[in-house]
């Protein structure tokens, strides 16, 4: 016997709509009436196709504070909306009525004030198969559907992330821990191994996945119908949420196509975890990738660049992949807004990564500093505020330049002039605009020194993780792409087919 929440409409008698409240009724079903949401193939597709939807018999959301916290409890149902966000409907009934206007102040929002830490809840919820969801800084913003009443509230609330506890019996072999994470979208992997589903009749293979290790990990990387998976396993010490994050990233940038979870699975020996996320995390923005990855003999490049990727980057959302999402999400927008990032972000991973590959001129620095102590030491000469201005671009004289430290990195990788020129000239335009492009011809010429740009920003990747392989260099004007092979640090002039 399992419980369902159903939701009654009661009349207080009068004719005015004003009088009707909600309350909740508890009714025994037979099991066989309830659909079996629980059942983590249900979930996962129910996700994917954005039609979750959960009965939740028993929600109490906690108010995150030390002191006399305050909570709502009630029945209620986890669902998603037509835009795949991830959704909690509670049905509150208040038990004293002295707590109401205590707890309404709680949950409504005041314009232009500071959303303080107290005023976030964690969730503790049981459905109707005795599983335990958990949830944590919930904002409370609730959508009252009926007007204010003293007997409960209709409360709907946005959530982050939640987590579920399916089993703590053994599900994995002892001392081994395998995630697996699922990304809502299409995209092309190349394969390296086959994908093999079995039934009572027949066997199915498909040639969609990408199996490889790194360090003491097995990583398998998947494209399904409408999502891609990605699976990391080994010992326990050795597998991380944290580290399926980093590949997910690494596969991000490769592809140039932002991917993040709507669905992790965790199995170790001791349970099997559900961790969901809102699909507002989730959303993808696209740019030009970085690497080849649509036929079945690039495995390899892939394989190549998530490695050193990984490597080259110790944590998730390091500086160079915020600069990488900050270009990949104007992409979105107004062209002004792409020059704006794509411009800084360089500038940024140069001052970031490359600083000192430029060294700065010894004579030069000791000249500059005697003329600061010269002008340090006169009283009478200058004016304080003339002094400031001096000293000030003194010690800015002794900084390398940014346009420098791009030119001698140019020169390095074996790249043309023109993208150092047509960075300085962008960014020059753009971060100190002096009227907004409305020519047809400049601003051709201005998404002309996009491209040089997102050029460079790739080749900036792979110098920074040390890639060999084969990569993809856009034609800025006609936009037709070439391979090319980027090999110890440089660019090599050798066309691949």
């Amino acid at each position: 016997m399992r419980s369902s929440v159903r939701i009654w409409q009661e009349l207080d008698g009068h004719d005015s709509p004003n009088s009707c409240s909600y309350f909740l009724q508890l009714d025994n079903v037979k099991s066989g009436t309830i659909r079996n949401m629980l059942h983590i193939e249900e979930i996962r597709k129910s996700l994917l196709s954005q039609s979750f939807e959960l009965d939740l018999y028993q929600v109490k959301l906690i108010q995150q504070c030390n002191q006399e916290p305050l909570s709502f409890s009630g029945a209620g149902r986890l669902y998603q909306t037509k835009k795949g966000d991830l959704r909690l409907k509670l049905y509150c009934q208040y038990p004293e009525l002295p707590d109401f206007g205590k707890k309404r102040s709680i949950i409504e929002n005041q314009p232009a004030k500071i959303i303080s830490a107290d005023r976030l809840f964690k969730l503790e919820s049981i459905d109707t198969d005795m599983h335990h969801w958990f949830s944590e800084n919930i904002l409370l913003a609730p959508t009252i559907k009926i007007p204010p009443h003293p007997i409960g509230e209709v409360i709907d609330v946005g959530i982050d992330t939640i987590k579920c506890v399916f089993s703590e019996s053994a599900s994995a072999k002892e001392g081994r821990r395998v995630l697996r994470v699922f990304c809502p979208g299409h995209c092309k992997i190349p394969a390296n191994a086959l994908e093999v589903i079995k039934n009572e009749y027949h066997e199915t293979r498909y040639w969609n996945t990408c199996k490889f290790s790194w360090e003491q990990c097995s990583i398998t990387v998947r494209h399904k119908d409408d999502h891609i998976k990605a699976t990391l396993s080994g010992n326990k010490n050795d597998v991380s949420i944290e580290l399926i994050r980093r590949i997910l990233e690494a596969i991000s940038v490769a592809f140039g196509k932002n991917l993040d979870w709507r669905l992790l699975e965790e199995k170790n020996d001791s349970c099997h975890v559900l961790y969901v996320q809102n699909a507002t995390s989730c959303k993808s923005s696209i740019s030009r990738s970085a690497i080849l990855h649509e036929r079945y003999s690039e495995a390899n490049d892939l394989i190549e660049f998530v490695s050193k990727y990984l490597y080259a980057f110790s944590s998730s959302r390091e500086d160079f992949y915020c600069y990488w999402m900050f270009t990949t999400k104007c992409c979105d927008f107004m062209f002004e807004a792409h020059a704006v990032a794509i411009s800084t972000s360089i500038e940024g991973v140069f001052k970031k990564y490359l600083s000192d590959i430029v060294k700065a001129d010894q004579d030069l620095c000791a000249e500059l500093d005697e003329a600061i102590s010269s002008i340090q030491g006169t009283e009478k000469v200058y004016s304080e505020r003339v002094k400031n201005i001096l000293l000030s671009s003194l010690k800015y004289s002794k900084n390398v330049k940014e346009k420098t430290i791009v030119y001698e990195f140019i020169d390095r990788v074996n790249l043309s002039e023109q993208y150092a020129k047509n960075w300085s000239e962008l960014r020059n335009k753009f971060v100190h605009p002096k009227s907004i492009v409305r020519d047809n011809k400049k601003l051709h010429k201005s998404l002309n020194r996009i491209s040089f740009c997102q050029i460079l920003f790739n080749i900036l990747l792979l110098y920074l993780i040390d890639f060999n392989g084969k990569y993809i260099e856009y034609c800025p004007q006609t936009g037709k792409r070439k391979s090319l092979i980027f090999f110890g640090r440089r660019r090599l002039d050798i066309q691949t087919t």
